[in-house]
């Protein structure tokens, strides 16, 4: 997690002017109280990512991710989490999206929020621990409309890994006219960014692996022609 947290903030620094502001850590005392406040325990990686940075500061300027908007700190986390329990909708738990991986609901208590805009009133990401049968729990889920959402990654260290991938590939560049990125030549997404981004790990994922190569000038051992035995000796009868 650390290396590719390093990458992340290496790739933004020298690709944008804008700022990530990812702050310090979260103590394991300040993890295991919200734990405890919303009756449940962070997937591993999360845990990690939340130990090396606790969402993002105000003075942010740019989402961590396309379409995903800004990572909480775990105290607005707890706070949204809290808010959003009087409107659970577990009557509709059975209904599902995004092929079989994700409940067709919008609030539930084993969805824990961790990213939104400033009054969590736009688009949110969460970790979801009530996933459809063909989901993991602890998937990372963000919406692309006002009731759908996508699977980022069973994990937040998968998802990130692959985010690299699609950053370090060159597939995204700086936008000036949005202040956030877009596909490379192009001020925007043609649609909703983490949707572009899903299809596009989506197809890396479907890619056959490459086949193994012949090194150039040898040629693929083969069986040593079979060398010829000596002619038997007559014998001689006096």
């Amino acid at each position: 997690m650390k290396d590719v947290v390093r990458r992340l903030e290496a790739w933004y620094a020298k690709h944008t002017p804008a700022k990530l502001a990812l702050r310090p850590g979260a103590s394991d005392r300040a993890i295991a109280a919200a734990e405890k406040a919303m009756k449940i325990e962070f997937p591993p990686t999360f845990r990690e990512w939340l130990r090396i940075h606790d969402g993002q500061a105000p003075e942010a300027t740019i989402d961590w991710a396309p379409g995903c908007t800004r990572l909480a700190p775990l105290s607005e986390v707890v706070k949204q989490w809290k808010d959003e329990r009087d409107m659970d909708d577990d009557e509709h738990v059975g209904k599902l999206q995004e092929r079989g991986r994700i409940q067709n609901i919008l609030f539930h208590a084993k969805r824990i929020p961790i990213a939104g805009t400033e009054y969590w009133d736009g688009d949110k990401t969460y970790i979801d621990f009530v996933p459809g049968p063909k989901g993991k729990a602890g998937q990372i889920i963000t919406l692309v409309t006002e009731c759908d959402f996508v699977v980022l990654g069973e994990t937040m260290t998968e998802f990130l890994e692959k985010y690299l991938a699609i950053l370090e590939s060159g597939a995204l560049a700086f936008s000036k006219g949005t202040g956030e990125l877009a596909p490379v030549g192009r001020e925007y997404f043609d649609e909703n960014p983490a949707e572009w981004m899903v299809k596009r790990i989506d197809a890396t994922a479907r890619k056959p692996a490459p086949a193994a190569k012949t090194p150039t000038g040898k040629k693929p051992a083969g069986k040593k022609p079979a060398g010829k035995k000596p002619a038997a000796k007559k014998s001689v009868t006096k």
